[in-house]
């Protein structure tokens, strides 16, 4: 009887420990399906291509909580004429232009707007463009609402790009002698940057060379090392590097 109620007790106890001691796993942070860091920079750019030439566009992107703007730009063929944009509402972008003595000419893929959002929450996020009304010179409907709509004729695409909050040396200073070599190892942060690439270069060339992180100790001399971001992020990281 006592190992009969020494068992029900064992399983009691572990059936807590998996109720209590393993909370589920918490929901990953996303951006339009794509896994983004709370403080990281992204820039989401809607690209479009058109047919024929146009004369009147009226749009709006949509964004969810846990994002905050941080600019926006757009493109030149919309301020052919009278352009009109807002940027300043609650989670809402609004643009429209009518060029009619100057089209606008999408017939190259073209970035329509691009914007830079600082990711401030967690969860699930998303970013969408509303193209109520895109009208070409010839008439045609290109827009999403309205009769005889062509929007299906149009090409729209979004580029994402998750940008580095930090870059970070292994070394913040190092010794050498004359002829010899170190390799630098840089980390870039967070794990969800798209380019983690960095580029290299030194303060003084007669004292070290440097080489895709590795540097050659050239003569007696201080000279610091630096490693930059290339996906226009721009953050930097040095060491000083004392050559004896």
């Amino acid at each position: 009887m006592k190992k009969f109620i020494s068992s029900i007790l064992t399983v009691i106890i572990l059936s807590t420990m998996f109720i209590v001691g393993f909370p589920a796993s918490a929901k990953a942070t996303t951006l339009n399906g794509k896994a983004v860091s709370k403080g990281q920079i992204v820039t989401v750019t809607y690209r479009i291509k058109a047919p024929k030439l146009m004369e009147d566009i009226q749009a709006h992107v949509d964004y969810t909580g846990g994002l905050k703007l941080m600019s926006v730009s757009y493109s030149s063929e919309m301020k052919k004429g009278s352009f009109v944009e807002n940027h300043n509402l609650t989670r809402q972008i609004r643009f429209n232009a009518v060029c009619i003595m100057k089209p606008m000419d999408f017939k190259k893929t073209t970035n329509l707007i691009s914007m830079k959002f600082k990711i401030t929450g967690n969860g699930s996020m998303k970013i969408s463009l509303n193209l109520i009304c895109l009208d070409a010179t010839d008439g045609t409907n290109y827009g999403r609402t309205g009769a005889n709509s062509q929007y299906n004729k149009l090409n729209i695409s979004t580029v994402t790009k998750r940008l580095a909050s930090s870059v970070k040396l292994n070394r913040n200073t190092l010794a050498l002698k004359r002829n010899k070599t170190y390799k630098f190892k840089a980390t870039v942060s967070p794990s969800t940057t798209d380019n983690k690439s960095v580029k290299w270069y030194v303060s003084n060339r007669k004292v070290l060379k440097i080489s895709n992180g590795k540097v050659k100790a050239v003569r007696k001399g201080t000279s610091y090392v630096y490693c930059k971001t290339t996906d226009g992020s721009n953050k930097t990281a040095k060491c000083k590097v004392v050559v004896r």
